[in-house]
């Protein structure tokens, strides 16, 4: 079987010169890149047998709206981040969708996803500690309506924790100096007596 994308039951494009007679077909919608920006009424499906040109059918006619785009425009390529950092993403889009997908990738591999946050152009994602070292991390939104998405650039993330003198927990710090301080008392107690 032949499938063709018409308008107004005139040829626009060629969605597959043969498929198989399976009744069933998946197809990427696209209208061509002139008429990508143009949302239209009137397009119908024809399906049209490879052998015998007579034997055709239109599907009823049906609406493709203009196309949709998004764009990251952070966290840009080559940028560095460390486990427990946040990052700031941010995005331009024209969809009216309301709400987006935001994914934390790895080699392809989800490592973090936030369903349906505001379709704001900006998110502020924690990054998980004990993520392993790469420069392969990306970051992917998607319009939750389907209309739209994007891959950003491949970017750096350290997954070990920044460690200084400063991250050690006070309570432990201040039970250490206790427990040493009672040592020594008990240790000067027991010479002197």
């Amino acid at each position: 079987m032949r499938i063709d994308l018409c308008v107004n039951n005139t040829f626009l494009l060629e969605i597959t010169k043969e498929t198989a007679d399976d009744e069933q077909f998946y197809w990427r919608v696209w209208q061509g890149e002139e008429n990508a920006n143009i949302s239209r009424s009137d397009y119908q499906i024809r399906v049209q047998d490879c052998e015998y040109f007579a034997y055709y059918g239109l599907s009823e006619y049906f609406t493709i709206t203009e196309e949709k785009y998004l764009q990251i425009t952070s966290p840009i390529v080559n940028s560095s981040f460390t486990s427990g950092d946040k990052i700031n993403i941010t995005w331009k889009t024209d969809t009216p969708c309301t709400y987006v997908e935001i994914r934390l990738t790895h080699e392809e591999e989800i490592v973090k996803k936030i369903n349906d946050t505001l379709n704001d152009g900006e998110f502020l994602l924690k990054i998980p500690y004990g993520i392993p070292t790469s420069e392969n991390y990306s970051v992917r939104v998607i319009a939750l309506d389907g209309s739209c998405r994007d891959t950003s650039e491949l970017f750096y993330i350290n997954g070990r924790k920044k460690t200084s003198i400063y991250s050690f927990n006070i309570v432990i710090v201040i039970s250490i100096i206790a427990f040493l301080s009672i040592s020594i008392i008990f240790k000067w107690k027991l010479n002197y007596n």
